[in-house]
């Protein structure tokens, strides 16, 4: 599951910045953030965790640990993180992937001096991953390259529940 998430991220990231390079709004096309050992995947379990560098807790996490200034870095998820998750429905994996891979399209537009851009830490911040991570979805629907199940709309409702912040999720937002 996983791995077909990084997939229809990729692909509508490659195909969006595709564009932006045609119509001259940059001038690099996508370049895709690493994974963690090649599969995005660490397992806090069995003793091994990603690290950032940035002396926080990634234990039963996902992230994306970048660089505004270079517009790169890597995504990792713990593997226990989506065990402890599978209740949420199988529609969290490709959320919680498209999320992290906004991050790393934050690093990137940042990089390239795009204005709103955010690559700060703040509320604002994972808002707007949020919003990059369900352009991707939508538009791997529209386009028919995912096809999500019929729960998908209480799944995300769910997702965004148990992840948002104090406050909950936006209403109306899904």
């Amino acid at each position: 599951a996983a791995g077909a998430a990084v997939d229809v991220t990729e692909r509508f990231w490659s195909e969006s910045f595709a564009a932006r390079v045609a119509a001259g709004s940059s001038a690099a096309a996508w370049s895709s953030p690493e994974l963690w050992t090649g599969d995005g995947f660490y397992d806090s379990a069995a003793g091994t965790v990603a690290d950032c560098g940035d002396g926080r807790n990634y234990v039963g996490n996902a992230f994306f640990c970048g660089n505004a200034t270079t517009g790169t870095g890597f995504l990792a998820w713990d593997l226990q993180f989506f065990h402890q998750h599978l209740d949420l429905g199988r529609t969290m994996v490709d959320m919680v992937i498209a999320h992290e891979t906004g991050h790393a399209v934050q690093a990137r537009l940042v990089h390239d001096g795009v204005a709103g851009a955010l690559f700060d830490g703040s509320r604002r911040y994972e808002l707007q991953a949020d919003c990059l991570g369900g352009a991707s979805l939508g538009r791997a629907v529209h386009d028919g390259y995912l096809t999500l199940p019929a729960t998908a709309r209480d799944e995300m409702l769910r997702v965004a529940s148990a992840f948002g912040d104090e406050e909950g999720p936006v209403e109306g937002a899904l």
